[in-house]
Formats: structure tokens, sequence, C-alpha cells
């Protein structure tokens, strides 16, 4: 394992180089032989960063760099509380990883908690740094300023961690996902005090994201879908759209869309939720060919499609509620109808069902030739 430091003459920047490597701020801390200095000398380590107890507890005492934009270079931090001090900022290069705690399956373990108040705007990781990453697993990432920090280019992964600023209507602190990111994948994330969440690029991955406290929910400006979204005590709507002619799709959110902003009239927010049905015959046995037919209140057919051998539908989609233009159009669609059908087997027609929440039935089919009306069986 071999890393070095260096720094710009004027000091202003800590930059930390390796060469395929893995560092931690305990050996930072630990590093022999001071911090170089561009056009020679060295500088203490102690002008840079302090560890403030022996319990990981690390002080921030100017800018950091992680990599030098050249060689391959992974920071970890785990366990760990690390306080950049008022003004100063961080930045990952290219060929560099900056990772927060460790992922173990789809979950993260042994999390940090990373806190910092730069006086400007900052960008974690530049537009143009292509193989730059940023990981965060189990940790909380807290901007204590009213500012944007940015993410414009490289490889984002952020899972089962909070996102935290200050907002108060007059201090609003903000996130943003910029359109020349590689991979983004945002999951089990508590997005907190920030003026809302803005992605100006399609994720590849975003699901149980929780919204809390902020002026805007969810602000994108290119297509997606967001599964299991939760907004909470927004001031003004769960979901922006900010982006022309793009579709934002809200699958199975935890709760109902309340309220929507569409910049653009070609704008369109959906509402909908997932639909698994099971047919069995009487005897409980599962019950292949049976054609499953959704249609919503006006009649018209949703999906039309038969149970495998298993008894089992493919998963469906269900539009609930769609908002379209910057008049926020409303049409809804329930109630909705299904009917099952197979031959030698009585058909069997379930009305007036709100789809408001994902579908998950069991359904038997036996008894007379005749209609179950009223709700899910």
């Amino acid at each position: 394992m071999a890393f070095d430091l260096a720094c710009p003459a004027d000091l202003s920047v800590l930059r930390i180089e390796g060469a395929d490597t893995e560092v931690l701020w305990s050996e930072v801390v630990g590093h022999v032989g001071g911090v170089d200095k561009d056009g020679g000398g060295t500088e203490p380590v102690s002008t840079f960063v302090t560890e403030v107890v022996e319990n990981g507890m690390y002080k921030i005492l100017k800018n950091v760099q992680f990599g030098d934009g050249a060689n391959s270079l992974t920071f970890k931090s785990l366990n760990e509380m690390v306080y950049l001090i008022d003004d100063k900022t961080l930045e990952v290069e290219s060929n560099a990883t900056l990772q927060l705690g460790q992922l173990q399956g789809s979950w993260g373990i042994n999390g940090s908690m990373w806190s910092f108040g730069p006086s400007a705007n900052m960008t974690v990781i530049a537009s143009g740094q292509t193989t730059a990453a940023f990981n965060c697993y189990a940790s909380k990432f807290h901007l204590r300023t009213a500012f944007y920090v940015s993410f414009a280019d490289g490889d984002i992964d952020i899972r089962n961690s909070i996102i935290s600023g200050v907002y108060d209507g007059s201090q609003i602190s903000l996130y943003i996902f910029d359109s020349t990111i590689q991979t983004l994948i945002l999951s089990k994330i508590d997005f907190v005090n920030v003026y809302h969440l803005a992605l100006n690029i399609t994720p590849n991955i975003i699901s149980d994201v929780h919204v809390h406290y902020g002026s805007n929910g969810l602000a994108a400006a290119y297509d997606l879908t967001a599964d299991r979204l939760l907004t909470s005590s927004i001031t003004n709507n769960d979901i922006f759209l900010t982006g022309s002619s793009k579709t934002i799709n809200i699958k199975d959110p935890k709760e109902n869309v309340n309220t929507v902003g569409i910049i653009f009239e070609t704008g369109i927010i959906k509402e909908q939720y997932t639909c698994n049905i099971h047919v069995t015959d009487k005897d409980g046995a599962n019950l292949s060919g049976v054609t499953v037919t959704c249609k919503d209140k006006n009649d018209n057919q949703v999906f039309s499609v038969q149970t495998d051998g298993s008894g089992d539908i493919a998963e469906q989609i269900i539009d609930y509620k769609k908002w379209e233009g910057t008049s926020e159009t409303l049409t809804e669609y329930s109630p909705h109808k299904f009917i099952f059908t197979k031959a030698g087997q009585r058909t069997i027609e379930i009305k007036n069902v709100t789809v408001d929440s994902p579908i998950v039935w069991e359904i038997e089919m036996s008894g007379a030739n005749r209609a179950l009306v009223g709700g899910a069986a």
C-alpha cells in the first residue's frame, strides 16, 4: 500500500495521491514525512487534518482533493465522524473513489458521518472526471450551509444513507445530480432539509427514496420511474417536472401524490401501482391459462394477460392518476374492473376497484357463474 500527500504552495488543499491503493484517515494522520508542497518543501500533516480523539473523529482543516486525476485511489471512511471546518470543500478526481461505509449485499455497514459547511456552491465530482466515483453506504452526508452540492460526472452509488442540509424557506441547501453522470444509484435514502432532490439525469436505480421537509420533493428534468417514493412536509409540490416532453412515473409511492408542478405543456406525471395476481382452482391448485383483463373507469383496456404454469400473471402496471401540462390537468382512471376467464371455468368479474395502492391478490375460480361486485376477492 503506497500513497502520497501533497498540497499547493499556498497550503490551501490537501491532495491525497495513490498508486492503486486504499487509504484511511488514520493512515493520513499517521503519514510519515509530512505533506509535500508544490515547489518544494514539506508541511506537517496536522496543518491539514487532526484526529480529535482516538475514536475515529477527524477535523479537516483544508480543502481535500481525493486522487491526482491520473493514479488509482480508493479512500475509505468506516465508522468515523469527519468534520470539515467552515469554508472547506472536498472533490473527487478521475480514477479515484471516495467511499463512506461498506456495501454488504444491497445494504450498508460500518457507516460514517461527514459534515461540511462550504461558503459557496460545491462540486464533489466535476464534469469531465468520468472515472471518479462516490459511494455512500449506511452513512450520513450533511451540508451545514445554504449552498448547492453537485455531482456532475462519474459513478454515484448512494444506499441506506441520510443526505441532509439546511432549509427554512430562506436558507436553502440543494443536492444536484447532473446529466453527465455515468451511473447513478439512489436506494433506501432519506433526503432531509433540502430544497428538493434535483435530478438532471435519469437514474439507473431510484427506489425507496424519502424526501422530507423542503419546497419540492422530487424535481426531475428527464424521464424516470421512481419506485416506492415518499415525500413528507413538502411546502409546494410532491413532484416537480422541469423537463420538456418528459414523463415522471411514480410507481407504488408510499403515500399518494397530492400536489405536482409541471413547467412545460408537454410534461406528464403519473401515479402508478403494480398488479400481481395468483389464480387457483377450487382445490387450491395453480391455474394456468386464465385470461386476466383489467379495464379503467371508461372501459378502456389496461391489460389482458394469461396466468403461467404457476398460476401467476406477469407483473402489470396500472395508472391511477395522470397530470399533464402547465395547468397540471388531472385524469383519474379508477375505479377499475377485473375479469377472469378460462374455458371450463366460471367467469369472475370484480368491479369498483380503486387502484390507489399495489394489488397483490389470490383469486380462486370456483362457485356459480356470476359476477362478484364491489371489491377484491
